[in-house]
C-alpha cells in the first residue's frame, strides 16, 4: 500500500480528523508478506523522525524473520543505497498479522470523512501506537505513534491484498557485509 504520513506538534493524541496545517508530510509505501516474514516500508522524501542524529535522506526499513535493517539513499534516489546497520535482534520486525489481538479496540471515529475503527497499544515509548482500519472495508486507514518531533499519523491508500514480488524483500549488497554496524552507534 502507499502512504502519506503526517509529522506535527500537538496536545492531542491522533488519530485526527484534521491535520494541523503545520505539518511535515512524507511519501512512501509498504510492502508486507507474513509468509516470508517480511515487511519493507520505504520512505521517498526523507527518513521518519526517530533518529537525533538526523533524516535528510530517504530511507527504507526492511525487516527479514527477526532482523531489520535501515538503509539510507543518496540524494533521495531509492536506487542508490549509501548505508546500511541492523537494528538489534527481535526489537523491530514485521508485525503478525492477528497484530490487533495485541491492541485494544477504543472506539469508531472519522477520518477523511470515513468511518474507522480504532486500536491502541499504550505501551511506555516508543509508544503509544495506534492503528485504524475502515469500519466499511476492513482495510488499513491510519497508523500514529509518537515521534521525535510530536507524532506522526500515517494515512494508507492504494492498498493492494496480494503478495508482493519476493524481490522487493531483497537485502542490498551494501548492507552484506561479514561485521554490518549496528543502528544504535
Amino acid at each position: 500500500m502507499r502512504w502519506d504520513m503526517f509529522e506535527f506538534a500537538s496536545d492531542k493524541r491522533p488519530p485526527l480528523q484534521v491535520i494541523p496545517t503545520k505539518h511535515a508530510k512524507l511519501r512512501g509505501i509498504t510492502h508486507y508478506d507474513w509468509s516470508l516474514q517480511a515487511m519493507t516500508e520505504i520512505y521517498y522524501d526523507q527518513c521518519i523522525d526517530i533518529f537525533p542524529n538526523g533524516r535528510d535522506d530517504a530511507c527504507q526499513f526492511l525487516s527479514r524473520r527477526d532482523s531489520t535493517y535501515l538503509i539510507k539513499f543518496a540524494d533521495r534516489d531509492t536506487s542508490k543505497p549509501k548505508s546500511c546497520c541492523k537494528w538489534r535482534a527481535s526489537e523491530f520486525w514485521a508485525p503478525r498479522p492477528d497484530v490487533l489481538r495485541q491492541m485494544v479496540f477504543d472506539r469508531a471515529l472519522p477520518i477523511d470523512q470515513r468511518a474507522i475503527k480504532r486500536w491502541i497499544l499504550d505501551i511506555p515509548m516508543p509508544g503509544p501506537f495506534g492503528y485504524g482500519i475502515f469500519a466499511d472495508s476492513g482495510k488499513p486507514a491510519a497508523f500514529w505513534f509518537p515521534v521525535i518531533s510530536g507524532w506522526v499519523q500515517q494515512q494508507f491508500y492504494e492498498f493492494k491484498a496480494e503478495r508482493p514480488a519476493a524481490k522487493v524483500f531483497d537485502l542490498p549488497q551494501i548492507c552484506q557485509v561479514v561485521e554490518l554496524k549496528s543502528c544504535e552507534n
